[in-house]
């Protein structure tokens, strides 16, 4: 929940930010923008293109500021921890999650931007529950190339279904 919290919070800043700029074009070009990242994330996944751990290690910056707050909160006691473990775990730099925020941030609407990004951290909940109960055979399963082709495949796919038609014609 607090991982979604994070998500729901930065999705909430990125649509204040675009209610400053209300202009179609901004939305077509960041909308296009998400949608390749999402491709060059599909290409990384299916391990065709490493050019996005460049983007991840701007995160990491972020990431190198909130790390020393997670370590005080390990191991896992109570419901608050593990709470406010998985907020700070929200900000860890990816690049699936940076190209959904810009995406959110087409909405131009902090609440819609929110609704947005709490949206996809419930999508990605049966992953990460699955990842964290069988771990081993998800590890085994990721290993595979053809599971790593077909998802990164899906994610590129969903790339190029991000990108608004308005930018393809512009081409």
């Amino acid at each position: 929940m607090g991982r979604l919290i994070s998500y729901a919070l930065a999705g909430a800043l990125v649509g204040s930010i675009g209610i400053l700029v209300k202009d179609s074009t901004l939305a077509i070009v960041l909308r296009t923008l998400a949608g390749l990242l999402l491709i060059t994330m599909g290409l990384y996944v299916a391990q065709w293109w490493k050019g996005l751990v460049h983007v991840e290690k701007l995160g990491s910056k972020l990431w190198s500021v909130i790390r020393p707050a997670t370590s005080k909160l390990l191991p896992v006691k109570n419901v608050k921890q593990a709470l406010l473990l998985g907020f700070f775990w929200g900000w860890l730099p990816c690049g699936l999650v940076y190209s959904t925020l810009i995406w959110a941030a087409t909405a131009q609407d902090a609440l819609q931007s929110s609704s947005l990004m709490f949206a996809f951290g419930i999508g990605t909940l049966p992953a990460m529950l699955t990842t964290g109960l069988l771990a081993k055979q998800v590890k085994t399963l990721l290993a595979n190339r053809n599971v790593q082709h077909l998802a990164g495949l899906l994610i590129i796919l969903f790339g190029f279904y991000t990108i608004p038609f308005q930018a393809i014609i512009s081409l």
